[in-house]
């Protein structure tokens, strides 16, 4: 799966609870294995963290949640993103960055179907956040 993505100044929100600020919002990926998305799953993630926008893997294997900090980026800019789903993980790619993994649970090239952005672990957004996205 290759996109590219452009976040803008939107996606700023700020939680009083830090556990909360800390979620991690699921941008885009897919289920893999004909699994449900809570069981096998590789996707981006973002969140705005330490005044900063930042990039993370975030993946379901055998549901348990597997997550990476990829990089930050800024407002306004197109960010390149490709998961490639290989034998036994997955590959993460934002830009020109060098490639990051994280474990893949099941091996079948089966049914994958699209994740598409959401918002949060508990939280509602709390306010309208605009993500603009284009598949490659």
């Amino acid at each position: 799966m290759r996109f590219v993505v452009k976040f803008d100044s939107s996606v700023i929100y700020h939680f009083s609870n830090s556990t909360d600020q800390s979620d991690i919002n699921k941008l885009y990926g897919f289920t893999d294995c004909g699994s449900l998305i809570h069981e096998n799953s590789a996707r981006f993630g973002w969140r705005w963290w330490d005044n900063s926008l930042q990039i993370l893997a975030y993946c379901y294997v055998y549901g348990n949640v597997e997550k990476k900090f990829i990089t930050q980026v800024k407002i306004g800019q197109e960010v390149s993103c490709m998961i490639k789903a290989c034998d036994g993980y997955y590959l993460f790619r934002v830009n020109d960055l060098p490639f990051d993994t994280l474990k893949r649970g099941c091996g079948c090239n089966g049914l994958k179907f699209i994740c598409y952005p959401y918002f949060g672990g508990d939280k509602n957004a709390p306010h309208d956040i605009r993500v603009r996205i284009k598949d490659l």
